[in-house]
């Protein structure tokens, strides 16, 4: 018997930028349904002047939790979208090598 491999597959996600409320920091993050991709706020660590106010970060393994800083919420918002765009293409080689390995 002939071992073949058919994959046909067509998946649609919603990304959102949702407002995430803390104790000490309110930050945004884009969400794939209920799933974290990447969140930004405001850096109250930086040094006095910098004007790199934003902070971005991630907690999805396999990508760097500290993702960067920024000047703007646009800039921040672009680099939250490469994050997730990342994280798709690597959920994609993962479902494929998963079904490679049956």
């Amino acid at each position: 018997m002939k071992n073949e491999l058919e994959l046909d597959y067509s998946i649609t996600v919603r990304a959102q930028f949702k407002s995430i409320g803390s104790q000490y920091v309110t930050s945004n993050g884009l969400f794939i349904g209920n799933v974290l991709i990447a969140e930004y706020h405001w850096n109250a660590m930086r040094v006095q002047g910098d004007p790199l106010v934003y902070k971005v970060t991630s907690p999805i393994k396999g990508i760097r939790s500290e993702l960067g800083s920024y000047e703007t919420e646009d800039e921040c918002k672009s680099r939250c979208v490469e994050v997730m765009n990342t994280f798709l293409k690597m959920l994609q080689k993962q479902i494929i090598e998963g079904s490679l390995k049956k």
